[in-house]
């Protein structure tokens, strides 16, 4: 069998078993110590933008600075737009040949900050900005486009609110929910075969009680219709994610509980599925973690830990259009617990036990779950996915999937390390394995990385980008360097 290799073009390539010491192609540029000046957006084919803050040009206004990066890292353009002084980049977005950015006005407690919107549209080469004037809060937690309207989630006080916005008539509304507060936006996604948006809710209704709910909505956010997901005695819907099969039909994966407290939230039985066809829920499914084919892993883990305060990120689905698969993750908060002593002779054996001091040492990430189903919602297979030493105070879903026709790849980004494996269904085709990234010049030591991410691009290619601390012994100028750092990888 022909191994699968993750390969960093030109050429440096790293597998399962092996890597070629010659130089990735990479772009590095240059920053002060723990900076993050550069922003960037992946554009598909169009290649990757990096973007910053330049210089001033006036006193109410300064130099966003924009460079258009192709598909091999080669810089093709270099422009720059003019926005307000003390503003801050919050998200983007692509689609359909254009690339939305978000900027806001720094946070001010007693006025509503202006919300600046820069298109880039690669049909016509055009570029646009505007001013949203009636956004009233900072916490963009979800960013999507389609058509012209723009759907903005926002975060404040723990209540999420929903915007809708027409580029075109300059129009802002306000979706609402009628007796009832959202506390959570578990999905928003886009069904351009029927021009509609479905969003998946958690709200709080007027007798306390929390429930998730499926909403219908046109591009402009008028709502169609609303549905509460299926209620089942013992069963508690926990999170869900949704992805369109096609014209008439939608599947929902998430977690589920089977206690209902105030501590519900965190407590994850397992995975669910529930059919989404011709705006109906069909009958779902419960898949107890303890059942599966993995569950002597997963008890073993969790009796271990059984101590700790396991909590559970859930991560998106990842899909072929025939596969969906859903990655959770296992962590818990880890601290550090410090006792003092006293020489004070008045106590017993002239020592004193202090009361302990503790301090947060950082998440300590323990196992990932992945659930593959097809699109009725049966389970195809599961994997257990058990992670090495790592305790950072990044808080993000780190494993991914990405499907090579019926195998699955399923990967992530640590430190300078990438580490994967390969499987077919419950066959493992390659073993966990763990390659480190390598530089663009020799005797480079990577002191520190900050903030990596590897991300799908465009076809089987990924990008990788962040911030690294390079030591270098061997160069005759300044031997440390602070760099923002983008890689190609492609996988085949």
């Amino acid at each position: 069998m022909m191994k699968k290799l993750f390969i960093f073009i030109a050429c440096f390539c790293f597998s399962f078993l092996y890597a070629q010491r010659d130089a990735p192609l990479r772009v590095e540029l240059e920053t002060a110590k723990d900076a993050s000046d550069y922003n960037y957006a992946a554009v598909g084919e169009k290649g990757v933008f990096v973007f910053y803050e330049g210089n001033s040009l006036n006193k109410d206004s300064v130099s966003w600075v924009l460079m258009q990066y192709d598909t091999n890292l080669q810089k093709i353009s270099n422009f720059s737009i003019p926005l307000p002084l003390d503003v801050r980049y919050v998200t983007s977005f692509y689609v359909e040949s254009v690339l939305y950015l978000l900027f806001q006005d720094l946070f001010q407690k007693k006025t509503i900050p202006n919300t600046y919107l820069v298109a880039l549209d690669f049909r016509n080469d055009h570029l646009s900005t505007d001013i949203i004037t009636d956004l009233p809060f900072l916490e963009i937690s979800k960013f999507k486009a389609v058509e012209g309207h723009l759907l903005i989630s926002t975060l404040k006080d723990k209540e999420i609110k929903l915007f809708f916005y027409n580029i075109k008539q300059k129009q802002v509304y306000e979706f609402k929910i009628e007796n009832a507060k959202i506390f959570s936006d578990e999905f928003i996604e886009i069904d351009t075969f029927n021009r509609k948006i479905l969003l998946g809710l958690g709200i709080t209704v007027t007798n306390k009680n929390t429930l998730l709910a499926l909403f219908e909505t046109d591009y402009n956010g008028n709502l169609l219709q609303e549905k509460l997901f299926p209620e089942l005695p013992d069963y508690f819907y926990n999170s869900a994610r949704l992805s369109i099969v096609d014209s008439l039909s939608a599947i929902i994966i998430g977690t589920y509980n089977t206690e209902r407290d105030k501590y519900s939230g965190n407590l994850h039985t397992g995975v669910y599925t529930l059919p989404y066809i011709n705006s109906a829920f069909g009958n779902p499914d419960f898949y107890n973690y303890l059942n599966l084919k993995n569950k002597d892993s997963l008890a073993a883990e969790k009796n271990k830990k059984s101590n700790l305060n396991l909590q559970l990120l859930v991560g998106p689905l990842y899909t072929d259009s025939t596969q969906f698969a859903l990655v959770t993750e296992v962590f818990y908060p880890e601290y550090n617990y410090n006792t003092t002593y006293s020489n004070d002779p008045y106590y017993y054996n002239g020592s004193y036990q202090a009361p302990m001091n503790t301090s947060f040492a950082g998440y300590r990430y323990v196992n990932a779950y992945v659930t593959t189903f097809d699109k009725q919602g049966r389970l195809l297979w599961d994997f257990y996915f058990p992670f090495s030493n790592m305790l950072t105070y990044r808080l993000i879903n780190r494993v991914s999937v990405y499907f090579d026709h019926q195998d699955a790849i399923v990967y992530y980004l640590y430190n300078t390390g990438l580490t994967s494996t390969l499987l077919h269904g419950y066959e493992i085709l390659e073993r966990i394995n763990t390659i480190n990234l390598e530089t663009g010049q020799t005797k480079d030591v990577v002191e520190y990385s900050r903030n990596l991410n590897i991300e799908k691009w465009y076809g089987n290619n990924f990008l990788i980008t962040g911030y690294q601390a390079i030591k270098n012994n061997g160069k005759s100028s300044k031997s440390k360097r602070y760099v923002f750092l983008m890689d190609k990888v492609i996988y085949r």
